[in-house]
This record gives C-alpha cells, sequence and structure tokens, in this order.
C-alpha cells in the first residue's frame, strides 16, 4: 500500500550538439580519466546539495511525530477495540519516523560517501513509507490533520530521493562504460604488443629462412663437389662391386638350399634322435636354417661326420624315411659338393671383406658430415617455415580484430561523453591500426 505521493514526470531535454573529434589510442586513457574525474565531481556536487534537502525532510517527519505523540486523537471517545488499533498503528508510525531520523548520513567528499548516503536514504524513505503505507487508514481518520503535512514532506522527500538515485544510476551507468572502455584498451594495448612482437619474430624467421637456404646451397655445392672426386667415384665402384657380389651370394644360397632341402627332415630327425654334443646341436640348427652360414672350412670335418652318421641311422632304419636310398644318394651328392660349396662361399666371404676394407680405408668423413649438415638444415628450415605460417596467421588474426574492438571503443567513449563524437586515428608510434 502507497501513502498517497505521485511520481514527478521527466521533462524533455533538448538534446545536445555532437562534436566531431580525432584521438589516438594513447590519448584515451588521460580522456576517460578527465571525464572520471568531472563525472566524479559533479556527482558529488549535486548530491551536497540535496544532502541538507533530505536531512531537512527527516527533521520535518520527527517533528510531525513528536506532534503525533503528543496527540490523544480522540481514543477516549472511540470503542476500545478501535482504540487498540489506533495506539498500535500510532506506535508503529512513531517507532518507523524515530528510528530512521537517528540515521547519522556520512559527509559527502568522495563517490562512495554518496553510495552509502544515497542507500541509507532510500532504505529509511522506504521504510516509513512502508509504515505509513500500513497505518494510512489510522492516519488519514483518526490523525487527518497531519496526513497532508505527512504526505507533502514524503512527496518532497520521495522526490529529492528519486532525483539523486537518477544522478547516482547515471553515474553507475557512466562507471561501467569506465570499466568496459579501459578493459578494451587494455586488450587492444596488449594485443598491439603480441602483433608488434610476432612481427618481429617473423623478421627475424624470414632472415634465419634466408640464412639456413643459403647454408643449404652451400652444403649441397660441397657434397656436389664431393660427389665428383675420385674418392666418391671408387666408393661408387666399390659398392657396385659389393652390390653384384651380394648377388652372387643369393645365387650360392639358392643352390646350396636346392640341396640341402632334400635332406632336411631326415638330419632334423637326427637332432632330436640322438644325444649330441653342443658342436653338432649349433651346426645343425644353422644347417637346418641358414646353411650359407655353416658351410665353412672349420665346420667341414663335423659336417661330414653328422652327414655319414644321418646314412648310418637311415641305413640301420634309426631313422624312418619314405625313400632311404635315394635320401642317401642326396646325402652323399652333398657330401661330395661339400669342398665347392666350402669353396664359394670363402672366396665370396673373402672378397666382401677386402671390398669392406677399401671402403673403409676412404675417407667419406667430409660427405657424411654434410649430408649430417644437409639434413638438419633441412629441418630446421622445415620448423621456421612452420613457424612463420603460424605466426602470420596469428598476426592476421589479431589485426583483424582490431577494427571491430576501435570501433566497440568509440562507441563506449560516446556513451560516456554523449557530447563528443570520437574517432580513433592511427598513431604515429603504432602501426597495429
Amino acid at each position: 500500500m502507497v501513502f498517497g505521493w505521485g511520481k514527478k514526470k521527466d521533462i524533455p531535454r533538448d538534446i545536445p550538439q555532437v562534436i566531431h573529434k580525432d584521438i589516438t589510442l594513447s590519448e584515451i586513457s588521460s580522456i576517460v580519466e578527465s571525464i572520471a574525474a568531472t563525472q566524479s565531481a559533479q556527482l558529488i556536487q549535486h548530491t551536497k546539495k540535496l544532502h541538507p534537502l533530505i536531512t531537512q525532510h527527516i527533521d520535518a517527519l520527527l517533528e510531525i511525530a513528536t506532534q503525533i505523540e503528543k496527540d490523544a486523537l480522540d481514543t477516549e471517545q472511540i470503542d476500545n477495540n478501535i482504540a487498540t488499533i489506533v495506539k498500535r498503528g500510532k506506535k508503529q508510525v512513531l517507532a518507523a519516523i524515530h528510528k530512521e531520523s537517528e540515521r547519522n548520513f556520512p559527509e559527502i567528499n568522495s563517490v562512495d560517501d554518496v553510495k552509502t548516503f544515497i542507500a541509507q536514504s532510500s532504505q529509511a524513505l522506504t521504510r516509513i513509507g512502508d509504515v505509513l503505507g500500513k497505518q494510512t487508514r489510522v492516519i488519514h481518520i483518526f490523525a487527518k490533520k497531519y496526513a497532508g503535512k505527512l504526505k507533502d514532506i514524503l512527496a518532497r522527500y520521495t522526490e529529492d530521493n528519486a532525483q539523486a538515485k537518477r544522478i547516482l544510476d547515471g553515474y553507475r551507468r557512466f562507471e561501467q562504460n569506465y570499466d568496459a572502455s579501459l578493459s578494451l584498451l587494455q586488450k587492444i594495448n596488449t594485443e598491439n604488443q603480441t602483433i608488434t612482437s610476432n612481427k618481429k619474430r617473423i623478421s627475424d624467421i624470414t632472415l634465419n629462412i634466408s640464412t639456413i637456404k643459403s647454408e643449404i646451397n652451400s652444403t649441397q655445392d660441397s657434397i656436389s663437389q664431393f660427389k665428383s672426386s675420385d674418392t666418391y667415384k671408387k666408393y661408387l665402384d666399390i659398392k657396385s662391386q659389393l652390390d653384384t657380389l651380394n648377388s652372387q651370394k643369393s645365387q650360392i644360397e639358392h643352390d646350396i638350399n636346392n640341396q640341402t632341402i632334400l635332406i632336411s627332415r631326415p638330419i632334423s630327425k637326427y637332432e632330436y634322435g640322438s644325444s649330441l654334443e653342443k658342436e653338432q646341436k649349433v651346426i645343425i640348427e644353422k644347417f637346418l636354417h641358414s646353411p650359407f652360414d655353416v658351410f665353412l672350412s672349420e665346420n667341414k670335418s663335423t659336417l661330414v661326420t653328422i652327414l655319414d652318421n644321418v646314412k648310418k641311422a637311415i641305413s640301420l632304419e634309426h631313422i624312418s624315411v619314405k625313400e632311404p636310398q635315394k635320401t642317401i644318394e642326396y646325402i652323399n651328392d652333398i657330401a661330395i659338393q661339400l669342398d665347392v660349396f666350402i669353396k664359394k662361399i670363402e672366396l665370396f666371404l673373402q672378397q666382401q671383406r677386402d671390398l669392406k676394407e677399401q671402403l673403409r680405408n676412404l675417407d667419406l668423413a667430409s660427405l657424411q658430415n654434410y649430408e649430417k649438415r644437409h639434413l638438419k638444415l633441412q629441418d630446421d628450415l622445415n620448423f621456421s617455415q612452420a613457424r612463420l605460417i603460424e605466426l602470420t596467421k596469428e598476426v592476421e588474426t589479431l589485426q583483424s580484430h582490431q577494427s571491430e574492438y576501435i570501433t566497440n571503443l568509440q562507441d563506449i567513449l560516446h556513451r560516456i561523453n554523449g557530447a563528443v563524437k570520437y574517432t580513433i586515428i592511427k598513431d604515429n608510434s603504432n602501426n597495429n591500426i
């Protein structure tokens, strides 16, 4: 329930002329701080004018309350139940006014003082108004001569308090825009620093890439020069001989495998069915899986012993095969060709050792160093080029934000100071906007 005072209508205001002004980013902070100082001073100044008025309203309410307190309100002439209600209502009104009149409003010397004062004033007005609203019938009927005065005081109090709140609300909107402008300015400056830093890094990386490419070309020239030397030609010749020799090895392995595979089954049975010395077991394992590696002079006697023992085991039927006689013939063939195989293998191994020794005697260290250097430089180039692309994209992204940030900042500045339309222009010390 409302006690009965009205709300003042807003009076139309003339729209001020807008001034257009060019500024740079470096000027914004001082402009905003200057506006903030003016806004704070105006807030304090206006509130100081309203402070004594609101205090007078509360004093006036206290004076009326004192008069009501002394007035019996003719309760002796009415029903006791109604008299009780009137007395209770009177007591509540007096208690509320007395309590709120005891508030010590702060002196207005700062924005915080303004906020505290308006909060306390609004709270006092609300509490007094609520009580008067609840007891409006009691006052209008039994304290009618005071109702008009209370209504008039509360109307003026409400008007002055509303004016103070409007001024503070305006300042709070300014504070929001003030904080937003500084926050956005900080973001722009931070990103501008990142852009400047990245541009410097891009420049450094670009120069580094040029240096790396030059070193790669130089290293490639050194490699080409070495590959035209007699040493490298000899290296290629030896490598070619080794490749040819490896082809011969493949043929030797093929010929041996074609023979040994024919007796692999009885040899395997001999291995598992006999109690063999360690040397024989090792040779048999190699015979079954890689005969090329076992057909050597130092293994000849052991190989002959194994072949003879397998033949005897077949003859005595200790080893079971489908065609014993044919299997024995296969074993005899291998025994006959054993010297031939050993000679071919050992000749191959000797030739391979000789060629590898020739390779070791060649001075290829410089070529190997050039090639290692070339690989490292190529890795460095790939990394630098990837980093250059990454930084370039980051700069482009940050720069694309700048126009949006600048537009938003201009709008905020205009809200802060509606009399001026600011346009942020390029700062000679900042090439990023």
